[in-house]
């Protein structure tokens, strides 16, 4: 072959191989217009004494392969996930890291288990612990089971077993052998022992008394020490009866607020609820039927998913057991309306994750009400920051059909939200927005930004 041929044969090559990339770069950037960034999972805010920050999961989802035919789109590809981490005002991207899962046969998404303070836990093939702000691994299996010699060989590799107790502020790991420990934030352990007696010290106090006391009364006669005995016997099971039943509800209502957070919020109506509590006055949204039934007792409830109008009432509150456990029962002198107060469709007040409290907001005293434009699952939502006489201080429409999650910061309330029911159906989200507790004033940004 001369030196000619050869020299043509090289040009042939390289432009083929040249008209090969361009098309596998032009086929990638048609596909990549299909590709999905979506958050999932619950995502938690932190704090320093400079910055608010919100961390949370992505999943960025690649199209490899992409038909419509016949109304059916088909649809290939592989996810890969990432935390971030953006500032809660201006939703600037602080960090960014992609996750690796320390299983190479794990085909589940990485989860958030819980958070304090100091760090996250995320379990992605292995449990890990990251510092939210530089997202540096403090902790995995490895040094788990350096610190603790029971952990060695005995963590499961599934989600299922780890746990984070927001009351105790604690990991919560059950092991291979199916005994439960409590990880602190040095990483030490503490095992949990479900067969202890775990009711307060009061109640078992008083129950070692009514066993003295009725001891002591058997060796009476029916002789009035006896009877006096007995009163008082009466007198502490009625105490003891009343202390349980404060104690079961504290019980239940730490369980629904540690589900809550550990299983994130299922649907908007129960992200509000019916009641605000102020010192001793307690402010509701009625219907018209529901302030005519003038009831003196009332229970704390999330929404319901009927279409109504509702309208701000104030009442003084007489006895209640709030105290003693959320969504309990609170004694009124009766419903009063809120002179003025407008009327909000299918309106509650927005609670926080952490308590499932409504948000209070001071500077003036105030709540979030969330409520619908019009009716249908389909309606637009409106958000406001309503006073005490019902006056509104702001009102944002959202810009889109709903959202999945939140998070109450110390000057902002951030949303994921979403603009399709197939990502509503799946709890993702693929919009955050930040709205300014004081003014209103909110910024949006794509999940692909």
């Amino acid at each position: 072959m001369t030196q000619k041929n050869r020299k043509g044969g090289c040009l042939l090559f390289v432009y083929i191989l040249l008209v090969v990339a361009g098309f596998i770069f032009l086929l990638k950037g048609c596909l990549a217009k299909h590709d999905e960034y979506t958050h999932f999972d619950k995502a938690q805010a932190f704090h320093n004494s400079q910055l608010d920050i919100v961390l949370y999961l992505k999943q960025h989802f690649i199209v490899n392969s992409y038909s419509s035919e016949g109304g059916m789109t088909n649809i290939s590809g592989r996810s890969i996930y990432f935390l971030e981490t953006r500032n809660a005002a201006t939703l600037e991207l602080i960090k960014q890291t992609r996750l690796k899962s320390a299983d190479k046969k794990n085909t589940a998404r990485p989860t958030i288990i819980g958070s304090n303070e100091k760090l996250v836990w995320v379990f992605y093939g292995e449990i890990m612990a990251f510092d939210p702000f530089t997202h540096e691994i403090v902790c995995d299996a490895k040094v788990l089971a350096q610190v603790n010699p029971v952990f060695r060989n005995n963590l499961p590799g599934d989600s299922r077993y780890y746990n984070f107790n927001y009351i105790l502020n604690r990991l919560e790991i059950t092991t291979k052998d199916a005994n439960k420990y409590l990880v602190n934030n040095f990483f030490a352990t503490e095992q949990i022992n479900e067969s202890e007696n775990n009711e307060p010290k009061e109640i078992t106090g008083f129950k070692r008394m009514v066993q003295n006391l009725k001891a002591e009364s058997s060796k009476e006669k029916k002789t009035m020490d006896y009877w006096t005995l007995q009163d008082s016997i009466r007198t502490l099971e009625d105490i003891i009866y009343k202390k349980t039943d404060e104690y079961r509800r504290v019980c239940e209502s730490n369980k629904k607020i540690n589900d809550a957070r550990h299983n994130g919020i299922s649907s908007i109506n129960d992200m509000m609820i019916n009641v605000a509590v102020i010192d001793s006055l307690a402010y509701t949204l009625l219907t018209h039927k529901e302030f005519q039934k003038n009831d003196n007792s009332f229970y704390f409830s999330n929404n319901s998913y009927e279409d109504v109008q509702k309208k701000l009432y104030i009442a003084t509150i007489q006895s209640s057991d709030k105290n003693s456990g959320f969504f309990g029962m609170i004694n009124i002198n009766g419903w009063k309306p809120v002179n003025n107060a407008k009327t909000y469709l299918n309106g509650g007040f927005l609670i926080q994750k952490e308590t499932l409290e409504p948000i209070c907001l001071n500077n003036p005293l105030s709540w979030i009400i969330l409520s619908s434009k019009e009716v249908g699952n389909e309606s637009p939502r409106i958000l406001q920051r309503v006073n005490q006489q019902g006056i509104p201080l702001w009102i944002i429409e959202l810009p889109v059909k709903g959202f999945n999650d939140m998070l109450l910061t110390r000057k902002n309330l951030v949303l994921f939200i979403n603009d399709s029911d197939i990502l509503t159906k799946h709890k993702q989200s693929n919009w955050i927005m930040s709205v300014s507790l004081e003014t209103g004033e909110y910024t949006q940004v794509d999940m692909r930004n």
